[in-house]
C-alpha cells in the first residue's frame, strides 16, 4: 500500500494549488510521507502541520480534493492519537464542502466525501470518543 500511496502523492502538483491564507501547499507531499514514518512523533508533527497548512481555522482550499482520498487511505493505518488530528482536518474539509450551492472544487470535494460515507460511518464505532465525534459530525454534514 505504501508504494501506491507514495506514487499517488507524487502524481499531484501540490504547489499549483492556491490556499486562502497563502499557505504553501507544496509542503503537502513531505508531510504525507512523514505521516507514514515509523516514528510516531514524526507522524504526529506532520499531522499537526498538515492541519495548519490545509485547514487552519477553517481556511480550506482546493488541495483538499486530492488530499481527501489519500488521507482516507492513510488514516486507518495510524495510531489513534494521529487519527484524531487528521479527523480534525477532515472535519474542516467537510465544513468547507458544506456550502449551500457548492461549485467548483467545493462540489468536487463534497462528491469525494459522499463516496467515503461508509468509511466515516464505520469510524462512528471507534473506541475513541474524539474520532466518533468527528466522524458523526462529518456524517451529519453529508446528510444535510
Amino acid at each position: 500500500m505504501t508504494t501506491r500511496i507514495l506514487t499517488e502523492i507524487n502524481s499531484v502538483n501540490w504547489a499549483g494549488y492556491p490556499h486562502p491564507c497563502g499557505q504553501d501547499q507544496g509542503k503537502i507531499p513531505a508531510l504525507l510521507t512523514q505521516l507514514l514514518d515509523d516514528q510516531e512523533s514524526t507522524a504526529y508533527t506532520a499531522a499537526c502541520e498538515l492541519w495548519n497548512i490545509t485547514a487552519h481555522q477553517g481556511n480550506v482550499g482546493p488541495s483538499a480534493v486530492p488530499l481527501l482520498p489519500l488521507l482516507m487511505d492513510i488514516v486507518p493505518t495510524l495510531s489513534e492519537r494521529i487519527q484524531v488530528e487528521l479527523f480534525d482536518t477532515l472535519y474542516q474539509f467537510a465544513v468547507a464542502a458544506h456550502v449551500q450551492e457548492p461549485a467548483g472544487w467545493q462540489a468536487e470535494l463534497r462528491r469525494e466525501f459522499l463516496s467515503f460515507k461508509p468509511q466515516f460511518t464505520a469510524f462512528t464505532e471507534s473506541t475513541s470518543e474524539e474520532i466518533r465525534h468527528f466522524a458523526g459530525e462529518i456524517i451529519l454534514l453529508l446528510d444535510q
